[in-house]
Protein backbone atom coordinates (compact mmCIF):
# COMPACT_ATOMS: atom_id res chain seq x y z
CA UNK A 1 0.00 0.00 0.00
CA UNK A 2 2.93 2.31 0.57
CA UNK A 3 3.67 2.11 -3.16
CA UNK A 4 0.58 4.17 -4.00
CA UNK A 5 1.21 7.27 -6.12
CA UNK A 6 2.14 10.42 -4.18
CA UNK A 7 2.15 8.53 -0.89
CA UNK A 8 4.42 11.15 0.70
CA UNK A 9 2.70 14.17 -0.79
CA UNK A 10 1.02 16.90 1.25
CA UNK A 11 -1.65 17.29 -1.44
CA UNK A 12 -5.10 17.25 0.15
CA UNK A 13 -6.76 14.66 -2.08
CA UNK A 14 -10.42 13.80 -1.65
CA UNK A 15 -10.15 10.07 -2.33
CA UNK A 16 -7.68 7.79 -4.09
CA UNK A 17 -8.61 6.60 -7.57
CA UNK A 18 -8.49 2.95 -6.49
CA UNK A 19 -10.87 3.45 -3.55
CA UNK A 20 -13.36 5.52 -5.55
CA UNK A 21 -13.34 2.97 -8.34
CA UNK A 22 -14.15 0.00 -6.11
CA UNK A 23 -16.74 1.95 -4.09
CA UNK A 24 -18.66 2.92 -7.22
CA UNK A 25 -19.18 -0.76 -8.08
CA UNK A 26 -21.38 -1.27 -5.00
CA UNK A 27 -22.72 2.25 -4.36
CA UNK A 28 -26.54 2.45 -4.28
CA UNK A 29 -26.80 5.39 -6.69
CA UNK A 30 -24.76 7.43 -9.17
CA UNK A 31 -23.08 10.26 -7.29
CA UNK A 32 -21.07 13.20 -8.57
CA UNK A 33 -18.44 13.21 -5.87
CA UNK A 34 -16.70 10.95 -3.34
CA UNK A 35 -14.60 11.72 -0.29
CA UNK A 36 -12.67 9.52 2.15
CA UNK A 37 -12.91 10.47 5.84
CA UNK A 38 -11.53 9.23 9.14
CA UNK A 39 -14.50 7.07 10.12
CA UNK A 40 -18.29 7.30 10.13
CA UNK A 41 -18.76 9.73 13.01
CA UNK A 42 -16.04 11.96 11.60
CA UNK A 43 -17.99 12.02 8.34
CA UNK A 44 -21.23 12.85 10.17
CA UNK A 45 -19.57 15.64 12.14
CA UNK A 46 -18.04 17.19 9.03
CA UNK A 47 -21.28 16.89 7.05
CA UNK A 48 -23.39 18.38 9.84
CA UNK A 49 -20.89 21.21 10.35
CA UNK A 50 -21.02 22.15 6.67
CA UNK A 51 -24.75 21.81 5.98
CA UNK A 52 -26.33 22.87 9.28
CA UNK A 53 -26.25 26.15 11.14
CA UNK A 54 -26.86 26.81 14.83
CA UNK A 55 -30.57 27.05 15.55
CA UNK A 56 -31.65 25.10 12.48
CA UNK A 57 -34.08 22.18 12.73
CA UNK A 58 -33.09 18.58 11.92
CA UNK A 59 -35.38 15.55 11.67
CA UNK A 60 -33.72 12.39 12.99
CA UNK A 61 -34.97 8.82 13.02
CA UNK A 62 -35.31 7.40 16.51
CA UNK A 63 -33.73 5.34 17.94
CA UNK A 64 -30.32 6.26 16.59
CA UNK A 65 -26.67 6.27 17.64
CA UNK A 66 -25.95 8.33 20.75
CA UNK A 67 -22.96 9.98 19.05
CA UNK A 68 -25.23 11.27 16.27
CA UNK A 69 -27.40 13.03 18.82
CA UNK A 70 -24.37 14.32 20.71
CA UNK A 71 -22.87 15.90 17.57
CA UNK A 72 -26.14 17.58 16.66
CA UNK A 73 -26.65 18.90 20.18
CA UNK A 74 -23.11 20.27 20.23
CA UNK A 75 -23.81 22.14 17.01
CA UNK A 76 -26.84 23.77 18.63
CA UNK A 77 -29.56 22.48 16.31
CA UNK A 78 -33.11 21.56 17.28
CA UNK A 79 -33.76 17.83 16.86
CA UNK A 80 -37.21 16.57 15.83
CA UNK A 81 -37.69 12.81 16.27
CA UNK A 82 -39.11 10.59 13.54
CA UNK A 83 -40.38 7.35 15.04
CA UNK A 84 -39.85 4.03 13.26
CA UNK A 85 -41.73 0.77 12.91
CA UNK A 86 -40.65 -2.57 11.46
CA UNK A 87 -40.46 -1.06 7.94
CA UNK A 88 -38.45 2.05 8.81
CA UNK A 89 -39.28 5.71 9.51
CA UNK A 90 -43.06 6.13 9.82
CA UNK A 91 -44.57 8.40 7.19
CA UNK A 92 -46.98 10.11 9.56
CA UNK A 93 -44.13 10.95 11.94
CA UNK A 94 -41.93 12.15 9.08
CA UNK A 95 -44.69 14.37 7.72
CA UNK A 96 -45.26 15.81 11.17
CA UNK A 97 -41.54 16.55 11.44
CA UNK A 98 -41.61 18.29 8.06
CA UNK A 99 -44.11 20.85 9.39
CA UNK A 100 -41.19 22.22 11.45
CA UNK A 101 -39.36 22.92 8.16
CA UNK A 102 -36.17 20.96 8.97
CA UNK A 103 -32.98 21.65 7.09
CA UNK A 104 -32.13 17.94 6.96
CA UNK A 105 -33.32 14.42 7.64
CA UNK A 106 -30.82 11.98 9.19
CA UNK A 107 -31.37 8.22 9.05
CA UNK A 108 -29.86 4.80 8.36
CA UNK A 109 -31.58 3.32 5.28
CA UNK A 110 -29.74 0.01 5.15
CA UNK A 111 -29.65 -1.15 8.78
CA UNK A 112 -30.35 0.78 11.93
CA UNK A 113 -27.27 0.10 14.05
CA UNK A 114 -29.32 0.18 17.26
CA UNK A 115 -32.34 -1.97 16.38
CA UNK A 116 -30.94 -4.02 13.50
CA UNK A 117 -33.99 -3.21 11.37
CA UNK A 118 -33.85 -2.22 7.70
CA UNK A 119 -36.00 0.16 5.69
CA UNK A 120 -38.42 -1.74 3.45
CA UNK A 121 -38.01 -0.82 -0.25
CA UNK A 122 -41.63 0.37 -0.50
CA UNK A 123 -41.19 2.57 2.57
CA UNK A 124 -38.01 4.02 1.08
CA UNK A 125 -39.87 4.86 -2.12
CA UNK A 126 -42.69 6.47 -0.11
CA UNK A 127 -40.17 8.60 1.79
CA UNK A 128 -38.64 9.66 -1.52
CA UNK A 129 -42.07 10.73 -2.77
CA UNK A 130 -42.64 12.70 0.44
CA UNK A 131 -39.46 14.68 -0.17
CA UNK A 132 -40.46 15.42 -3.76
CA UNK A 133 -42.87 18.07 -2.47
CA UNK A 134 -40.22 20.08 -0.66
CA UNK A 135 -36.58 18.87 -0.95
CA UNK A 136 -34.21 19.05 2.02
CA UNK A 137 -30.78 17.65 2.83
CA UNK A 138 -30.87 13.87 3.26
CA UNK A 139 -27.99 12.58 5.36
CA UNK A 140 -27.72 8.80 5.28
CA UNK A 141 -25.40 6.57 7.25
CA UNK A 142 -24.52 2.95 6.45
CA UNK A 143 -22.53 1.92 9.52
CA UNK A 144 -22.42 -1.85 8.96
CA UNK A 145 -21.81 -2.23 5.22
CA UNK A 146 -21.39 -5.93 4.33
CA UNK A 147 -22.46 -7.10 7.81
CA UNK A 148 -25.97 -6.18 6.74
CA UNK A 149 -28.31 -8.74 5.22
CA UNK A 150 -29.83 -6.26 2.79
CA UNK A 151 -28.08 -4.70 -0.22
CA UNK A 152 -27.01 -1.04 -0.28
CA UNK A 153 -29.91 1.40 -0.63
CA UNK A 154 -30.31 5.16 -0.69
CA UNK A 155 -32.71 8.01 -1.37
CA UNK A 156 -29.98 9.25 -3.70
CA UNK A 157 -31.67 7.12 -6.35
CA UNK A 158 -34.47 9.72 -6.39
CA UNK A 159 -32.77 12.81 -4.93
CA UNK A 160 -29.06 12.65 -5.85
CA UNK A 161 -28.36 16.37 -5.43
CA UNK A 162 -29.77 16.56 -1.89
CA UNK A 163 -28.37 13.23 -0.66
CA UNK A 164 -25.20 12.77 1.39
CA UNK A 165 -24.50 9.05 1.77
CA UNK A 166 -21.91 7.85 4.30
CA UNK A 167 -20.58 4.30 4.40
CA UNK A 168 -18.30 3.24 7.23
CA UNK A 169 -15.92 0.30 6.91
CA UNK A 170 -14.83 0.22 10.56
CA UNK A 171 -17.37 -2.34 11.80
CA UNK A 172 -17.15 -4.66 8.82
CA UNK A 173 -13.34 -4.70 8.43
CA UNK A 174 -11.78 -3.35 11.64
CA UNK A 175 -12.49 -0.69 14.27
CA UNK A 176 -8.90 0.47 13.84
CA UNK A 177 -9.32 1.00 10.11
CA UNK A 178 -11.00 4.35 10.90
CA UNK A 179 -12.24 4.93 7.39
CA UNK A 180 -15.54 5.91 5.79
CA UNK A 181 -16.50 7.14 2.33
CA UNK A 182 -18.94 9.97 1.66
CA UNK A 183 -20.83 10.57 -1.57
CA UNK A 184 -22.64 13.79 -2.42
CA UNK A 185 -22.88 16.47 -5.09
CA UNK A 186 -19.57 17.97 -6.17
CA UNK A 187 -20.61 21.18 -4.43
CA UNK A 188 -21.17 19.53 -1.05
CA UNK A 189 -18.03 17.39 -1.31
CA UNK A 190 -16.06 20.56 -2.02
CA UNK A 191 -17.49 22.27 1.07
CA UNK A 192 -16.64 19.30 3.29
CA UNK A 193 -13.12 19.21 1.87
CA UNK A 194 -12.69 22.91 2.62
CA UNK A 195 -13.90 22.34 6.19
CA UNK A 196 -11.37 19.52 6.61
CA UNK A 197 -8.54 21.95 5.86
CA UNK A 198 -8.89 23.15 9.46
CA UNK A 199 -8.28 19.63 10.77
CA UNK A 200 -6.91 16.44 9.26
CA UNK A 201 -6.81 17.88 5.76
CA UNK A 202 -7.05 14.46 4.15
CA UNK A 203 -7.37 10.80 5.05
CA UNK A 204 -4.32 8.56 4.98
CA UNK A 205 -3.62 7.29 1.47
CA UNK A 206 -2.20 4.13 3.01
CA UNK A 207 -5.52 3.40 4.74
CA UNK A 208 -7.44 4.27 1.59
CA UNK A 209 -5.35 1.94 -0.56
CA UNK A 210 -5.64 -0.79 2.10
CA UNK A 211 -9.42 -0.43 2.10
CA UNK A 212 -9.56 -0.52 -1.69
CA UNK A 213 -7.48 -3.69 -1.70
CA UNK A 214 -9.68 -5.39 0.91
CA UNK A 215 -12.89 -4.44 -0.89
CA UNK A 216 -11.63 -5.98 -4.11
CA UNK A 217 -10.04 -9.05 -2.50
CA UNK A 218 -12.18 -12.20 -2.63
CA UNK A 219 -10.61 -13.80 0.43
CA UNK A 220 -11.17 -10.70 2.53
CA UNK A 221 -14.80 -10.42 1.43
CA UNK A 222 -15.41 -14.10 2.17
CA UNK A 223 -14.05 -13.48 5.65
CA UNK A 224 -16.55 -10.64 6.15
CA UNK A 225 -19.39 -12.81 4.83
CA UNK A 226 -18.41 -15.49 7.33
CA UNK A 227 -18.42 -12.91 10.13
CA UNK A 228 -21.91 -11.83 9.06
CA UNK A 229 -23.09 -15.45 9.30
CA UNK A 230 -21.56 -15.79 12.76
CA UNK A 231 -23.29 -12.63 13.99
CA UNK A 232 -26.61 -13.74 12.50
CA UNK A 233 -26.33 -17.08 14.26
CA UNK A 234 -25.62 -15.35 17.56
CA UNK A 235 -28.66 -13.15 17.00
CA UNK A 236 -30.81 -16.18 16.21
CA UNK A 237 -29.65 -18.12 19.28
CA UNK A 238 -30.43 -15.22 21.62
CA UNK A 239 -33.70 -14.42 19.84
CA UNK A 240 -34.94 -18.01 20.24
CA UNK A 241 -34.56 -17.84 24.02
CA UNK A 242 -36.28 -14.46 24.28
CA UNK A 243 -39.06 -15.47 21.88
CA UNK A 244 -39.74 -18.63 23.86
CA UNK A 245 -40.84 -16.42 26.73
CA UNK A 246 -42.88 -14.16 24.43
CA UNK A 247 -40.49 -11.24 24.76
CA UNK A 248 -41.09 -8.94 21.81
CA UNK A 249 -37.93 -8.59 19.71
CA UNK A 250 -37.28 -8.25 15.99
CA UNK A 251 -36.76 -11.58 14.25
CA UNK A 252 -35.68 -10.47 10.80
CA UNK A 253 -32.99 -7.87 11.51
CA UNK A 254 -29.22 -8.06 11.26
CA UNK A 255 -26.29 -6.13 12.65
CA UNK A 256 -24.80 -6.44 16.10
CA UNK A 257 -27.56 -5.76 18.63
CA UNK A 258 -31.15 -6.45 19.69
CA UNK A 259 -33.64 -3.76 20.75
CA UNK A 260 -35.60 -5.15 23.70
CA UNK A 261 -38.66 -3.58 25.30
CA UNK A 262 -38.72 -3.66 29.13
CA UNK A 263 -41.16 -2.50 31.81
CA UNK A 264 -38.63 -0.33 33.63
CA UNK A 265 -35.43 0.58 31.81
CA UNK A 266 -33.35 1.55 34.85
CA UNK A 267 -34.37 -1.46 36.93
CA UNK A 268 -33.70 -3.80 34.01
CA UNK A 269 -30.21 -2.36 33.53
CA UNK A 270 -29.41 -2.53 37.26
CA UNK A 271 -30.69 -6.11 37.51
CA UNK A 272 -28.55 -7.24 34.57
CA UNK A 273 -25.52 -5.38 35.91
CA UNK A 274 -25.87 -7.24 39.21
CA UNK A 275 -25.69 -10.43 37.15
CA UNK A 276 -22.55 -9.25 35.31
CA UNK A 277 -24.34 -8.35 32.08
CA UNK A 278 -23.89 -4.87 30.69
CA UNK A 279 -26.48 -3.46 28.26
CA UNK A 280 -27.09 0.00 26.88
CA UNK A 281 -29.91 2.26 28.00
CA UNK A 282 -32.51 2.72 25.30
CA UNK A 283 -33.18 6.30 26.36
CA UNK A 284 -29.63 7.23 25.28
CA UNK A 285 -30.60 6.36 21.71
CA UNK A 286 -34.16 7.66 21.64
CA UNK A 287 -35.71 11.11 21.44
CA UNK A 288 -39.14 9.92 22.50
CA UNK A 289 -40.24 8.52 25.85
CA UNK A 290 -39.78 4.76 25.80
CA UNK A 291 -38.43 1.87 27.84
CA UNK A 292 -35.89 -0.26 25.99
CA UNK A 293 -32.48 -1.79 26.38
CA UNK A 294 -29.95 -2.38 23.63
CA UNK A 295 -28.34 -5.81 23.88
CA UNK A 296 -25.12 -6.31 21.95
CA UNK A 297 -24.48 -9.94 20.99
CA UNK A 298 -21.37 -9.43 18.84
CA UNK A 299 -19.07 -11.13 21.38
CA UNK A 300 -21.62 -13.63 22.68
CA UNK A 301 -20.31 -17.12 21.94
CA UNK A 302 -22.14 -19.24 24.54
CA UNK A 303 -24.52 -19.18 27.54
CA UNK A 304 -27.44 -18.04 25.38
CA UNK A 305 -29.93 -19.79 27.65
CA UNK A 306 -28.53 -18.27 30.82
CA UNK A 307 -28.19 -14.75 29.43
CA UNK A 308 -31.50 -14.91 27.61
CA UNK A 309 -33.32 -15.95 30.79
CA UNK A 310 -31.77 -13.06 32.69
CA UNK A 311 -32.83 -10.61 29.99
CA UNK A 312 -36.38 -12.01 30.17
CA UNK A 313 -36.42 -11.53 33.95
CA UNK A 314 -35.07 -8.01 33.60
CA UNK A 315 -37.83 -7.09 31.15
CA UNK A 316 -40.50 -7.46 33.81
CA UNK A 317 -38.32 -6.65 36.81
CA UNK A 318 -40.08 -4.13 39.00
Amino acid sequence: MAQAPDINSYAKIRITAALERVCRTTWPYESEGFLATNGGFCALNETFSVLLSRGSVVAVETPTATATLDILERLGVKIIPVVCDADGPCLHSLRAALTHEPAAFVFQPRVNGITGQSVHPERLRAIAETFSVKPLWIIEWDALDALSLVPPCSLGKWHPYYTVHIRSYSKSMSPDLRLAVVSASSEVIGKIQEFRAFGAGWTSRILQETTAYLLANRTAQECIQNARSVYLNRRRCLFEVLNRYNLSVDRTGSGLSLWVGVDDEKKAIDFLKENRIIVSSGSKHSLVKSSYIRVSYSNLEKDYELIGNLIVKSASYA
